[in-house]
């Protein structure tokens, strides 16, 4: 009787890279992803939810996304911290942010790291980065006098 044997092919350079940013995703992103989802609820923005673009059906990617609207100065705004997949071995922070009344859209890279370099300081470095871009300008409080010497 006979058998047919059946061999593993050997993987692609793109599936290697895929399972790496599983990998990368599984063990640290999503839960230092989900605590920046944390912070930003926890300064009272409910809106701010984690995606996972390899779930996505209709679209699918190898990204991390962390969406939140913006309140006050920024309301109107809807923004994406993005960790994404890109030429093996790297991965690369992008923030995007939208209008929503004039479809206005920009998309920033804010940084690229190899994966296997990856650490939570990367990350809060490139959020923190992304964040600087969003922000509105601090206008001084007219209100206040200053002192003169």
């Amino acid at each position: 009787m006979s058998r047919i044997l059946s061999f593993p092919r050997p993987l692609t350079r793109s599936q290697q890279h895929d399972i790496a940013f599983d990998k990368l995703v599984s063990t640290n992103l999503w839960a230092d992803i989900t605590r920046k989802k944390e912070v930003l609820r926890s300064f009272g923005n409910p809106t701010a939810t984690v995606k996972d673009g390899r779930e996505d059906f209709t679209a699918p990617g190898n990204y991390v996304a962390l969406m939140f609207s913006g309140t006050g100065p920024l309301e109107g705004y809807s923004f994406s911290f993005a960790i994404k997949a890109d030429a093996a071995p790297e991965i690369k922070a992008e923030i995007h942010a939208f209008h929503i009344k004039s479809k206005a859209l920009l998309t920033k890279e804010v940084g690229r790291c190899k994966i296997q370099m990856y650490n939570s300081d990367w990350l809060s470095a490139v959020y923190n980065e992304a964040l600087d871009l969003i922000a509105p300008e601090a206008k001084p409080d007219r209100s206040t006098k200053t002192l003169g010497a």
